[in-house]
């Protein structure tokens, strides 16, 4: 079933969630709709996208020492947003090394 947007949206823990938070941007309104449809193709049902969405950007990377551990602090990070309340959203970014940079 929909929801219908409206100003506030209820939590079952009885927070509200926040109407400036940037993630309505792709959560409310009917013009949204394609938005919540990629979102529900991925697993992420009704509770996930009335929570505040949090990007976690992940460098980790086999090609350096300094980067191989960071799935590990980015899974940490995951289970932290996640166990808050939050809808955590991880992608990959570009890795940085002192041993590419120094030739």
């Amino acid at each position: 079933m929909s929801q219908q947007p409206t100003e506030r949206v209820d939590r079952d823990d009885d927070r509200e969630k926040d109407p400036e938070l940037p993630s309505n941007e792709v959560t409310e309104g009917i013009d949204r709709a394609p938005h919540r449809a990629m979102f529900r193709a991925m697993g992420y049902d009704d509770e996930d996208l009335s929570s505040p969405m949090v990007g976690i950007a992940n460098p980790a990377a086999d090609i350096t020492p300094c980067n191989v551990h960071l799935d590990d602090v980015a899974a940490s990070a995951y289970d932290a947003v996640d166990g808050t309340g939050g809808m955590p959203i991880e992608f990959g970014t570009i890795t940085i090394s002192d041993a590419i940079s120094m030739g």
